[in-house]
């Protein structure tokens, strides 16, 4: 006798490939459909970059809402989607269908009317969803003390990427940085100064505004996807300089940095150190300190051998983060939560 598959509907801010792998995990699960906007992307503000993807996340949770009676379960890709929707089914007193959500990050802020309303809502649509998908162990333990709720979950489940859109390396002698959320730019430039190498930085506009850039360091904009990847796959050094120590980002990066077999110099973040061995797959310096910076970017610099040494570590390792990976954890999670009567 066939089983019949419960009916799961994605939410998601990009549009995906017609053979996502991802999508083929879920579906050997459930009976899968995507709802997604293909936000547009580069920015000249922090202003202007909320307002483009907040509407963005809203048509879609609004879209997603009114398909509810369908579906048995709601993956929102990502958490503002799943944060808005379980707002208006709690509001409005809608008990189905389980909803899970991923990469809820919550950047600290000073405290103000607009913290205080945006924890409300967080915590008000919290008790609606049943578990959230967080990309490091840090943010599953601070989520449980700061939301926990009794019913919702949060769960840690490595991020992980598609390994064989990987183009094979070059080494063009420059630093590469990039990425826009919670870098601090403001150490690597003052590092890369004088450095006898060209540093490279793809990131928005808004992330280098209030920089004085030395010579040698390159402001590159609106670059993503294969232009992003090209510049990652040419560097000798990927730099990964974080602001906030205990948020998660910068993850992305770092797996596709060594799935070129790149040696990465990345900021001491609890946020990254599920994803690497200090000394071995990366360096790690202390958050803010442009000396330790410096020092080590000389050091492999100067050490070819280093160099390789870390980007074959790095290379082998990432193997446990492939996209495929992911999405079988996600979608026995996904399958647990359908099944889950307790919730």
């Amino acid at each position: 006798m066939d089983v019949v598959k419960k009916r799961l509907l994605v939410l998601m801010d990009w549009q995906p490939p017609e053979d996502w792998i991802f999508k083929k995990q879920l579906d050997l699960y459930f009976d899968t459909d995507i709802f997604y906007d293909d936000t547009r992307k580069g920015y000249n503000s922090t202003l202007e970059k909320v307002v483009a993807l907040w509407r963005s996340y809203v048509a879609t949770s609004v879209r997603g809402f009114f398909a509810l009676k369908n579906y048995d379960v709601v993956y929102a890709w990502h958490a503002v989607m799943g944060l808005v929707l379980a707002f208006l089914c709690r509001f409005f007193r809608v008990h189905r269908p389980k909803i899970v959500i991923a990469q809820l990050i919550i950047p600290k802020r000073p405290t103000c009317l607009n913290q205080t309303l945006r924890e409300g809502f967080i915590k008000y649509s919290l008790k609606r969803v049943d578990s959230v998908i967080v990309y490091s162990t840090v943010e599953a333990e601070q989520f449980e003390r700061l939301y926990g709720n009794g019913h919702t979950r949060f769960k840690f489940l490595p991020l992980g990427i598609e390994l064989s859109n990987h183009r094979p390396p070059s080494d063009d002698f420059y630093i590469f940085s990039g990425g826009r959320s919670n870098r601090d730019y403001f150490t690597l430039v003052k590092a890369a100064a004088g450095l006898p190498c060209p540093v490279k930085i793809a990131a928005q506009r808004f992330n280098l505004a209030d920089l004085e850039l030395p010579d040698n360091v390159e402001p590159i904009f609106d670059v993503y996807g294969e232009n992003f990847n090209r510049l990652l796959a040419a560097a000798t050094i990927v730099v990964i300089p974080l602001e906030r120590a205990d948020e998660s980002s910068g993850q992305l990066v770092l797996l596709n940095a060594m799935a070129f077999g790149k040696p990465i110099i990345v900021t001491d973040s609890r946020g990254v150190q599920d994803y690497i061995r200090d000394g071995e797959t990366a360096i790690t310096v202390p958050r803010q300190n442009a000396f330790a910076l410096r020092t080590e970017i000389e050091n492999l610099l100067n050490s070819p051998q280093e160099r390789m040494k870390l980007g074959v570590a790095a290379k082998e390792s990432v193997m446990n983060y492939s996209l495929a990976r992911q999405a079988e954890r996600v979608a026995a999670l996904l399958a647990e939560t359908a099944n889950d009567k307790s919730q």
